[in-house]
């Protein structure tokens, strides 16, 4: 295991629907499981989650206990002015968007050896620091 993993708002959304006909969201939860204590976040999966089950029409309080229970078992980091700027560079160098790379800062500003998700690139290495790992390959 990681020391440190990051993971992206997408595999905490699998999570949040517990869907037994969805594969993804049976190996979500479980995966998350796997790293109690080890997991870092940042504000902005925080945003990202609440967004998504919006969109799909879940209600506010449910969410908002979802992320109660999320930031219980997580070490949550803020965004910064430097974590802008940080993306900006990654963006110019890695070509992700710009949501992405903030992303990737953040990862990387938390000394995260690892990002779990499944917008980038397998197998890739950022600053000689972090692997990317798709968990549902």
């Amino acid at each position: 295991m990681p020391d440190n993993a990051f993971i992206d708002s997408n595999i905490f959304v699998y999570a949040a629907f517990k869907d037994a006909s969805e594969p993804k969201c049976k190996f979500a939860s479980a995966f998350i499981q796997k790293f109690p204590g080890d997991i870092t976040i940042s504000v902005q999966v925080l945003n990202e989650f609440y967004n998504v089950l919006l969109k799909k029409k879940v209600k506010d309080i449910i969410i908002q206990q979802m992320l109660l229970n999320v930031m219980d078992d997580v070490r949550c980091v803020n965004l910064t002015a430097d974590t802008v700027k940080s993306a900006w560079f990654l963006r110019g160098k890695y070509g992700y968007s710009y949501y992405d790379t903030l992303i990737l800062a953040s990862a990387l500003e938390s000394d995260c050896n690892v990002l779990f998700s499944e917008d980038f690139q397998h197998g890739q290495t950022i600053e000689g620091k972090m692997s990317i790992i798709n968990p549902f390959i």
